[in-house]
């Protein structure tokens, strides 16, 4: 089987970090693309921001990066068009038996020129609102019938849309050492409470609210800390907020970290807060389950089908920073309700989570459609 990706981000820079173990890796997806690669040839790219063109092999894996660089915003668009409309002509010459897309940008394009090769496109929804009425309408017309999501209401959507469908769960898979790992002092200074942020540093994260909730609650607890573990476009805005409101002692940047790191992280702090806009299925949510750390969050469409009361998580209003103030000073001041919430967050039944697969389940039932007869590898971590 020929297979192929098309994604965001820089591929390229993340397939050369893997070395034949799942490591201390923070990319599932390449991860699986790879290991699909040993026996199948696998074409992945992507538009990223990066500034300089990437291009590597593992394998029978090939992966390229075309850069948008930086420049006017005007210029960055013509060339991320550009860009993906060279992505789409190199995935046209690699002619893959399956197409699998991560983001929408083009979709009638893709689709077309995937019906028009005989290619088996495969929509892989990252959020919520990838998942639209303007979407939906172009599944039909072009009949897609493959999706694969990281939360169970998506094939909710789909179904309610009158599209007929194979939808597979996609969750990530971790090793022992995710849940044994402890962060070292040196590393991750603690504070006498601490609050986590796990994610990109970009406004659509919630990030500026919860810097504002935090500010309005750090001097009632002032032994409390807020650590914000990722990277993003808002990271030179924090560390302005940061010195203007003289919160360096209790606001910390760690930058971007492995899920070995991530899982320690998680364990050496007293609440995780998430505040997003939107999301599919954000991994951290599942990561707080599966370490058991109290949760504060937006009540988004894929979280509220596995969480559903207040016994597990706490829920706010987008974009309303006091209520985030208020949750997280409740749990800063409620040690009882903390331990109730970890204990119910670490046992949502299983059936909620239930992963049907990752993409090799996905080539396995297009092989199956299509009547070949193919050795599909067992994909794990």
């Amino acid at each position: 089987m020929r297979l192929a990706f098309v994604k965001s981000g820089p591929v390229a820079d993340e397939l050369l970090r893997l070395d034949g173990v799942w490591k201390n890796n923070s990319i599932e997806l390449i991860w699986d693309m790879a290991k699909l690669a040993e026996q199948h040839s696998v074409w992945i790219g992507a538009v990223c921001r990066t500034a300089q063109n990437r291009c590597t092999s593992r394998t029978n894996c090939q992966a390229i990066c075309w850069p948008i660089g930086t420049g006017s915003l005007s210029k960055r668009r013509l060339k991320e068009l550009l860009y993906k409309l060279l992505l789409l002509w190199n995935v046209l010459k690699f002619r893959p038996d399956m197409l699998f897309f991560f983001e929408q940008s083009l979709l009638p394009l893709k689709l077309l020129l995937a019906r028009m090769f005989r290619i088996e496109p495969v929509i892989c929804f990252a959020r919520e609102d990838q998942l639209n009425s303007r979407a939906c309408r172009w599944f039909k017309l072009f009949r897609v019938h493959y999706f694969t999501a990281p939360a169970p209401y998506f094939a909710e959507k789909l179904k309610s849309a009158g599209i007929a469908q194979t939808f597979l769960l996609r969750l990530p898979h971790y090793p022992r050492e995710f849940f044994e790992a402890l962060p070292s002092e040196s590393e991750f200074p603690g504070f006498d409470f601490s609050f986590l942020y796990v994610g990109r540093l970009e406004a659509a994260k919630g990030v500026r609210e919860l810097l504002d909730a935090f500010k309005r609650i750090a001097d009632t607890i002032p032994h409390a800390g807020l650590n914000l573990v990722g990277q993003g476009t808002l990271e030179p805005e924090i560390r302005s907020f940061i010195a203007k409101n003289k919160l360096a002692k209790q606001i910390r940047l760690w930058g971007s970290k492995t899920n070995i790191e991530v899982g320690s992280y998680l364990r050496g702090s007293d609440v995780l807060v998430f505040p997003s806009y939107s999301e599919g299925f954000a991994k951290v949510w599942y990561e707080a389950m599966l370490i058991g750390i109290p949760l504060i969050t937006t009540p988004l469409q894929g979280i509220r089908k596995i969480l559903q009361d207040e016994d597990s998580v706490l829920y706010v209003p987008v974009k309303d920073s006091p209520a985030l103030a208020a949750a997280m000073l409740r749990l800063a001041r409620n040690r009882d309700l903390r331990i109730h919430m970890s204990e119910a967050i670490r046992h949502v039944p299983e059936t909620r989570l239930h992963c049907d697969g990752n993409f090799q389940r996905c080539v396995e039932l297009v092989c199956e459609y299509k009547s070949l007869s193919v050795s599909i590898p067992k994909v794990g971590h």
